[in-house]
C-alpha cells in the first residue's frame, strides 16, 4: 500500500534542525580548512586520489576487491600498506626473492599510490603483462624532511620506478635496454619524438607510456628522455597539485 503524499510546504522543521543547520555552515565553510583540504580544480584523477583521507582510501581498496594489509609505521608515509595479491592479473614487485618481500621496506607504499597502481594495472592487461617489476618504491626521507600533505614522491610512498615488464608468454621488456630514447626528446603527443630504433618492444613501451600518459593515472610521468638518471625506469608518482608532466 502506497504511503499518502504529504505537503512539503505544511511540513515545519523544528527548531534543532535550524542550530544543527548553522553549526554544519561554520563547521564546513571554506574560511576554515579540514585537514584534507580538497583537491584543486581542475584535478587529475591522480589528484583526487592524493587528497583521500586514509579510511575513504582503504575503504576503495576494499570495494575493488583488491587484497592488502596495513604495513609498520614508517616515517614518511601517512597510510603504509602493503599489497597482497595482483592488480588485474598483474604482480608489482621488487627483484628481491618472494621470500623477502613481505618484510622489505621497498614494498611498502601509501594507501593512495595503490588505487593510481591499480588503474594503471587495467591499462596494462590488454598488453598481457603479468608482472611488473620495480627498483624504488619508498625511501626513507632525509633527516630534516617533515610529513606534509604538500610531500610527496619516493619518501612518501607516493612514487614507483618501474625498471621491467614481464608478459604472459615469458618475454620480457627492459626500459634500460628498449625504450630507445633521447634526453630532450618529446616522449608523446602530436609532437612526439619517435624511439630510435622501432623495434616492437621499443613501440609497445612508447604505447604504455603514452596510455597512460593519456589516462592521467599519474601526476608525474618521466622517461629516459627525461635526464640520465632515469635512463633505466619509469617514474610515476601523484601529488597535490593539479599540473600533469610527462618527458
Amino acid at each position: 500500500m502506497l504511503a499518502p503524499k504529504t505537503n512539503e510546504k505544511q511540513i515545519k522543521k523544528p527548531l534543532p534542525f535550524y542550530l544543527f543547520a548553522i553549526f554544519c555552515f561554520l563547521a564546513c565553510h571554506p574560511s576554515r580548512p579540514s585537514s584534507y583540504p580538497r583537491p584543486p580544480t581542475p584535478a587529475t584523477r591522480a589528484t583526487s586520489y592524493f587528497f583521500l583521507n586514509p579510511i575513504t582510501c582503504q575503504n576503495e581498496l576494499n570495494r575493488r576487491q583488491i587484497r592488502w594489509q596495513a604495513a609498520e609505521a614508517v616515517a614518511g608515509v601517512r597510510t603504509p600498506v602493503r599489497l597482497m595479491s595482483p592488480l588485474h592479473g598483474i604482480q608489482f614487485h621488487s627483484p628481491l626473492p618472494p621470500s623477502k618481500r613481505n618484510h622489505t621496506l621497498q614494498e611498502i607504499f601509501d594507501c593512495r599510490m595503490l588505487l593510481a597502481l591499480d588503474d594503471f594495472a587495467a591499462l596494462l592487461a590488454p598488453y598481457r603483462v603479468v608482472e611488473v617489476i620495480y627498483i624504488s618504491a619508498y625511501r626513507h626521507p632525509p633527516p630534516h624532511w617533515t610529513l606534509q600533505h604538500g610531500k610527496t614522491r619516493h619518501p612518501a610512498g607516493l612514487a614507483i620506478d618501474i625498471a621491467t615488464f614481464i608478459f604472459s608468454d615469458g618475454s620480457s621488456i627492459q626500459v634500460k635496454d628498449h625504450f630507445y630514447g633521447r634526453i630532450g626528446d618529446t616522449t608523446c603527443g602530436s609532437k612526439a619524438n619517435p624511439p630510435t630504433s622501432l623495434i616492437p618492444q621499443a613501440l609497445i613501451l612508447r604505447k604504455i607510456i603514452c596510455k597512460t600518459a593519456t589516462a592521467k593515472v599519474f601526476n608525474v610521468l618521466l622517461t629516459p628522455n627525461y635526464n640520465a638518471a632515469h635512463r633505466d625506469h619509469f617514474h610515476f608518482d601523484i601529488s597535490h597539485q593539479a599540473s600533469f608532466f610527462v618527458r
